[in-house]
């Protein structure tokens, strides 16, 4: 980046999200995704990938892959209240789809025990995650 663009009065926050459940976290770094327009990508701990506008921070798009596997059912305290998608997902350019994995529970029940729980890939077509 152009240091005379970092140092400049319009350079700083655009925008700032607030989210209403405390207990979603983004341990997914988010995504910049500049092929149609510019938008920013975060994948979250309950598994809700969100697609925002990067200019203004308007939501374009939100989808909940699966319900997400609950931190209580393997007691590991190193990803707090709900294990989904913890690694950030990739783009591929060429057709625009969001490749991320998401653990949750088989027959995506909301709970059902480490035994239930599993991995599932989603492809997602952007901006819309269909």
């Amino acid at each position: 980046m152009d240091p005379d663009v970092v140092g400049s009065s319009s350079f700083g926050i655009l925008w700032k999200q607030t989210m209403p459940d405390n207990k979603e976290s983004w341990l997914a770094k988010p995504l910049v995704y500049t092929m149609a327009s510019e938008m920013v990508i975060t994948a979250s701990n309950k598994n809700i990938v969100r697609v925002h506008d990067s200019k203004n921070g308007t939501l374009l798009a939100s989808r909940q892959l699966n319900p997400p596997f609950l931190q209580s059912d393997i007691g590991c305290n190193d990803v707090p209240n709900y294990i989904g998608i913890t690694g950030t997902p990739i783009i591929d350019p060429a057709t625009s789809i969001l490749y991320a994995f998401a653990k949750g529970y088989q027959g995506n029940a909301s709970s059902g025990g480490v035994a239930k729980g599993i991995y599932q890939m989603y492809a997602l077509q952007l901006p819309a995650l269909t």
